[in-house]
């Protein structure tokens, strides 16, 4: 049974309370035109149909905003310009489907920027907006193309432009709330709280697997909105590696279940320095969380090298007790199964004190910049 899914935050009330504002000042011209002869009217609810896409990260929505108003001019602008060619080679006899037809190559290209092509024109431009508006004045028009093309790029430029300004005056006045604990914060939480999960259950993670798997997918949310924000480079650098290693081990514990010889022979000896190992990483993490690095530190590089000369040890044990009879051999998959996810267990370990230091080592810096900015 997956985990409930939690009631929606302030801070999405919020967003939905931003765009609803945004959205009705972006329907103001299609009930106040600003004309006496409001032909365009139907094209004008483009406008309120692009502010409906607001978020409250003003700077992710400056990016969104000239991405969209660039790609809807770039895609608005050659349809007008297949539209005159066409126009002029045709002596004036224009046929909506040919014209279509010599506007493919061009969509063609453009449609290099989707995202299944994972090609570098999809950086800069919204695909989807520079291929559709194209064949606004190509064929998707009633009378006048031209002027028609200029009302759709009017309409979606002031539906773009509308939730910038209001979020960039909500900013200002500060009634923009805070999405949470900063992302510095919420990375090492995550983290300690999949690790507890995948460590508590490594014995027996295929018998709760949709625990799992809710918690890999929260871990996973967390790293998508991780990726979108700029974090430190001596933190983030670390945290990445953390994370593709977690990804790995609760990979490796549902692939199979481990063998009961493993189990017995194996685990058992190792499991209580590896429980003590499982809730010192989760003591550092949380701890590095909360903004007290330096407190810290539990010596986790010793611990480390005390479970692998213990694993050694045991493995030495068991290799000697199935050759002399007393205990069956184990089999090759399972020992290398059992090697990949106690090898994950420790690079997590070492990776955790690799970003405590990395968390002091920021938090030094930047008390350091705030001193000398005090000391000016």
């Amino acid at each position: 049974m997956s985990s409930p899914t939690p009631p929606p935050s302030w801070y999405s009330l919020a967003t939905a309370l931003v765009t609803v504002v945004a959205v009705a000042i972006a329907i103001i011209p299609i009930y106040c035109p600003p004309t006496a002869d409001p032909w365009y009217l139907p094209i004008l609810v483009a406008g309120p149909c692009v502010a409906t896409i607001t978020f409250l990260d003003l700077r992710l929505y400056t990016f969104m905003c000239l991405a969209t108003v660039t790609s809807t001019w770039m895609g608005l602008g050659v349809g007008m310009l297949i539209h005159f060619i066409f126009d002029v080679a045709s002596g004036g006899k224009y046929n909506r489907l040919w014209a279509a037809l010599l506007l493919c190559p061009y969509t063609f290209l453009s449609s290099l920027g989707m995202p299944a092509a994972k090609s570098k024109l999809g950086r800069f431009t919204l695909s989807a907006l520079v291929s559709a508006f194209s064949y606004v004045p190509v064929g998707f028009y009633a009378a006048d193309a031209y002027t028609e093309a200029w009302v759709t790029g009017l309409a979606v430029t002031f539906g773009a432009v509308v939730p910038w300004v209001v979020l960039l005056i909500f900013k200002t006045l500060g009634l923009i709330p805070s999405p949470g604990l900063p992302m510095t914060k919420r990375l090492p939480f995550a983290a300690a709280d999949f690790f507890d999960l995948l460590t508590g259950y490594f014995i027996c993670a295929r018998d709760h697997n949709n625990a799992i798997q809710a918690q890999a997918d929260d871990f996973n949310e967390v790293c998508h909105a991780a990726a979108k924000q700029k974090i430190p480079a001596r933190l983030s650098a670390v945290f990445w590696n953390m994370a593709g290693e977690l990804f790995s081990l609760k990979d490796c514990l549902l692939t199979q279940e481990l063998e009961p010889g493993i189990i017995a022979y194996v685990w058992k000896p190792l499991a209580a320095d590896f429980s003590v190992l499982r809730s010192e990483v989760g003591i550092v993490l949380r701890k590095t969380a909360r903004g007290v690095p330096e407190e810290a530190d539990r010596d986790l590089n010793g611990r480390i090298a005390s479970c692998e000369q213990l694993m050694v040890d045991v493995i030495s044990d068991v290799s000697r007790k199935a050759v002399e009879g007393s205990i069956s051999p184990l089999s090759s998959t399972a020992v290398v199964q059992f090697y990949s996810a106690v090898g994950s267990i420790l690079y997590i370990a070492g990776l955790t004190e690799k970003y405590r230091l990395a968390a002091v080592a920021q938090k030094e810096e930047e008390e350091r910049e705030r001193q000398e900015k005090r000391d000016k």
